[in-house]
């Protein structure tokens, strides 16, 4: 295999024994292919799939296997083939999708204008069994998702900050388009590029799969408020079913309760136009065909009145920047000399974040720096940041202006050390004890902007939620209802900031400058040119079991752990 990796082509398959040799072979065939490796990810597949593409693999050693046991999902499918991949681009490719052997010349060309492109899929994924039963002549009409899931290329860079979303058994290539757009990736589909695709799912498999899509287009509108021409279809439905259920029962005439199934014929003929061309030499099939795909759509209407009730709107991990953070200080911040496996830790929280497809700051002492190069060199390896958390873990507000200095002398060594180690300076800083008032001292704040610093952490900020969840406080849900009860909370949660120096405006109206703050949730500010963000992570410690690491943590508290790391205001992140 190459040494170098340029382009890796991920191909998602779940049964797909009729199409995946069809697929492997289009991308091998690519014009000027070099530097490259074709990841399968098998979601679980209980027919051949995973045996065909086996014996590419002993063939080209480019090919490689990678197996999910139990089926996952689309989403999880995807993510997991981000975690493999090594190249510098990223191609996603169904399984049952044929590129034309300009596809992959085509796509890089655009690639020094945008971060993500791909082509047109033809016949589209909702009418391919219409197309294949009735042999219609598809149309290359634009899609709804601007860069679709069988046929999509990326810059790796996309996924530093976010990967598909593992809960989304389908959809998720609408879900991942909206984070690219939200975190202002340039996203374009050619119109030009057309992909032959070509799936073989049987009747019920299409009956099926069209239910599974209205599910999940009721939870994408839910999620991001967005109207797509579906969805005013879908409200036509509603409408017509609502109008003739009433009408019948008004004026005793079941008749207009045959109104919605016109309604369904109707938007069937639509459909079929937008995505074949009609000639009259085969007006036969399209009577079967009008009949067939009515049937279908009656399929994702069904799935869209379940998806009303049974969906709710994830929260995908590119829409809101997530900061997870991590106050490592081994056995300095244990308290009564309680014992600390520094490592053991290390590796048990890295073990989680690859779990959970999160990238965490690790708020580091400069000394384990200096006694653990080794550990330091795996944290960078699997893609986190690491900022300094003091030297010795020292009480700052307490040192003489003769103290700071040497303090400053020890950070730039700690500094340099991890520059060796990492390749990388550290860029944001979290005050030992989170003394944020001591930041304010000019010297300290010198030192830190002199090195490089853009950002710090040293407020200690709590989340309403954290209050309410794992207290199992009565009417916690009514009370999370509530904007109103949830920004009181927030502010009670956080009263010790009404009367500090350190936050809002340094006027002398202080405290209701800093209530206005934290009424508007607490927003990021800048401190003697310092980026505040206010990162709390008070589950670090909790997470591993500590101060009692014998006793195993309790997978509700890991879950709500990971779903409370969030902050709401826009992370300034380094570059």
């Amino acid at each position: 295999m190459n040494s170098k990796i340029t382009i890796s082509f991920i191909i998602i398959a779940y049964n797909e024994e009729r199409s995946i040799a069809r697929c492997l072979s289009a991308i091998l065939a690519q014009n000027n292919l070099t530097n490259y490796e074709v990841v399968v990810v098998d979601d679980g597949s209980k027919d051949r799939t995973a045996h065909i593409v086996a014996e590419h693999a002993k063939k080209n050693t480019n090919v490689i296997l990678h197996r999910l046991v139990p089926n996952q999902g689309r989403g999880a499918a995807r993510a997991a083939g981000v975690k493999i991949a090594r190249g510098d681009y990223f191609a996603f490719v169904d399984a049952d999708t044929i590129l034309p052997t300009h596809w992959l010349d085509t796509c890089l060309g655009y690639m020094d204008r945008y971060d993500s492109v791909g082509g047109i899929a033809v016949p589209d994924g909702d009418v391919n069994y219409v197309y294949t039963a009735f042999n219609l002549d598809p149309k290359v009409a634009a899609q709804s998702t601007i860069v679709t899931g069988n046929n999509g290329f990326y810059k790796r860079k996309v996924f530093e900050n976010f990967n598909f979303d593992i809960k989304l058994r389908e959809g998720e290539d609408v879900a991942f388009n909206h984070q690219m757009r939200s975190s202002n990736f340039k996203i374009y589909s050619i119109n030009s590029l057309v992909v032959e695709h070509r799936e073989a799912k049987t009747f019920g498999e299409s009956v099926k799969w069209l239910y599974q899509s209205g599910v999940g287009a009721s939870r994408q509108l839910k999620q991001f408020k967005k109207i797509r021409l579906p969805d005013l279809a879908y409200f036509g439905f509603l409408f017509i079913c609502v109008t003739s259920v009433l009408s019948s029962f008004f004026f005793h005439a079941y008749v207009f309760l045959v109104v919605p199934v016109l309604y369904i014929f109707f938007t069937s003929l639509l459909h079929l136009y937008t995505k074949f061309t009609f000639h009259v030499r085969d007006i036969h099939n399209y009577f079967g065909a009008i009949l067939v795909n009515s049937i279908l759509i009656a399929s994702y209407y069904s799935g869209r009145t379940t998806g009303v009730f049974i969906t709710k709107a994830t929260r995908p991990s590119g829409i809101k920047k997530i900061m997870l953070c991590f106050d490592f200080e081994g056995k300095r911040g244990m308290p009564f000399d309680a014992k600390y496996n520094v490592v053991q830790t290390a590796n048990y929280l890295l073990n989680i974040l690859q779990q959970y497809h999160v990238k965490a700051v690790f708020f580091v002492v400069g000394k384990i720096i200096e006694e653990h190069p080794d550990l330091i060199k795996e944290i960078a390896r699997d893609g986190h940041e690491i900022a300094l958390h003091g030297y010795e873990h020292e009480h700052l507000d307490k040192f003489t202006e003769e103290e700071l200095a040497e303090f400053g002398k020890n950070l730039v060594h700690a500094g340099d050390l991890l520059e060796e180690i990492t390749g990388k300076r550290p860029t944001g800083f979290r005050a030992p004890f989170l003394e944020h008032a001591t930041l304010n001292a000019l010297h300290l704040s010198s030192i830190l902007k002199q090195e490089g610093y853009v950002w710090t952490s040293n407020q200690s900020i709590r989340h309403e939620r954290e209050f309410l969840k794992p207290k199992g406080l009565p009417f916690a849900k009514l009370l999370m209802m509530s904007k109103m009860v949830r920004t009181l909370l927030f502010v009670l949660l956080n009263w010790r900031f009404l009367a500090t120096s350190s936050v809002g405006s340094t006027s002398r109206v202080r405290v209701f400058a800093n209530l206005r703050w934290l009424l508007d949730g607490a927003p990021l500010f800048s401190k003697n040119g310092l980026i505040e963000i206010h990162a709390h992570a008070p589950f670090d410690c909790e997470m591993v079991g500590l101060p009692r690491p014998d006793e195993p943590t309790s997978q509700i508290l890991l879950d709500y752990a990971v779903d409370t790391f969030v902050i709401k205001t826009p992370v300034v992140r380094p570059e």
